[in-house]
């Protein structure tokens, strides 16, 4: 996502392109970009929400990554062919990680996450342990779950590229007894629904 504050943008784009591919559809590279150009009810680079993206894919569609490609900056919106629309987006019950677990195992799930700690963002391997941030602040994704040992953990993908943590991935504690999930994991996730 490089400079600009985006994650909310590809959080979206990946729970929409999975989705898709859940459907027996062709997999296609959506446009970020054209979420942090276009889509008004969020801040661009500056922050957003991932239902507001999942809100404007269901009105206007999406295009593809290679017809408006991603830049990591804000620019002028502007309209093209779409290659992919969704009907809505659903939220997963609040604070519950069993019902977070039952909507990873259909799909990935778009979640936010307390990320400005030092061991968060200088993660790199095995299931963290360390510290979160004080507020919900980054969007990730949920694709999947396990255990090791005695820690059972999400799998996390992050949007800070393949030389962060796992190649580009987190083992996050689940059924931790914090509240709202390890890091706030389970505090707001959503999916988008086809």
């Amino acid at each position: 996502q490089g400079k600009c504050g985006s994650c909310w943008t590809f959080s979206a784009v990946a729970s929409i392109e999975t989705l898709i591919g859940i459907k027996n559809h062709p997999m296609i590279a959506l446009s970020e970009q054209e979420l942090v150009d276009c889509e008004k009810k969020s801040a661009g680079c500056n922050g957003g929400h991932y239902d507001n993206a999942f809100a404007y894919v269901s009105t206007n569609g999406i295009t593809s990554g290679q017809k408006y490609p991603y830049k990591a900056e804000k620019g002028q919106c502007h309209q093209m062919e779409k290659v992919a629309k969704i009907s809505g987006y659903r939220r997963v019950l609040r604070n519950n990680e069993r019902q977070l677990q039952i909507a990873v195992a259909q799909q990935v799930v778009s979640v936010a996450v307390k990320a400005t700690s030092r061991d968060f963002q200088h993660y790199k391997s095995g299931v963290f342990k360390g510290t979160c941030g004080q507020k919900l602040d980054h969007a990730v994704n949920i694709v999947g779950y396990g255990s090791e040992g005695r820690d059972n953990y999400w799998i996390m993908r992050n949007s800070w590229g393949t030389t962060w943590g796992e190649n580009g991935y987190m083992r996050i504690p689940r059924n931790s007894q914090q509240y709202g999930g390890y890091c706030g994991i389970a505090m707001l996730p959503s999916y988008p629904v086809y």
